[in-house]
């Protein structure tokens, strides 16, 4: 299953040279997602990880995705607090770093240009800058 979590800069910054769905998926087998503190509430950075842990898919579906319950940024950022890399026992090896923020910066710069036409529905110019960066988003999917 396909979750989308937020997390601080700070926090993926630890985490930034594993694969984070092979994390996410380790710490759902060693902690009780349901209990965790509330994070800083900082959201920095939106990444997509694969969940293969039978028991949170089914918590998931049964409270949605909004649930703090199954809070994936909850879960890193606890795992960050506790300094689970340290623990001799963690599972999961470093990969290398494929961390490229461009495609979510242009993607950003999308949807900002398009909250700018909003105000300015006439300006040809930013109706041409919206287009180039659609683009060039199309273009980094790839």
């Amino acid at each position: 299953m396909i979750v989308s979590l937020n997390m601080s800069r700070e926090v993926y910054d630890y985490f930034k040279n594993y694969d984070l769905s092979d994390v996410a998926n380790c710490l759902l087998e060693q902690y009780d997602i349901t209990v965790l503190p509330p994070t800083s509430g900082q959201r920095d950075v939106e990444r997509t990880v694969n969940i293969t842990d039978p028991v949170y898919i089914q918590l998931y579906n049964t409270v949605g995705p909004r649930s703090k319950k199954v809070s994936l940024g909850r879960l890193f950022e606890f795992a960050y607090n506790m300094d689970v890399l340290a623990n001799p026992y963690f599972k999961v090896k470093p990969t290398k770093n494929k961390d490229n923020p461009a495609p979510s910066l242009v993607n950003s710069a999308y949807r900002t240009l398009l909250l700018a036409q909003k105000y300015e529905p006439d300006n040809k110019e930013l109706k041409q800058i919206t287009e180039l960066v659609y683009e060039l988003s199309e273009v980094m999917k790839c």
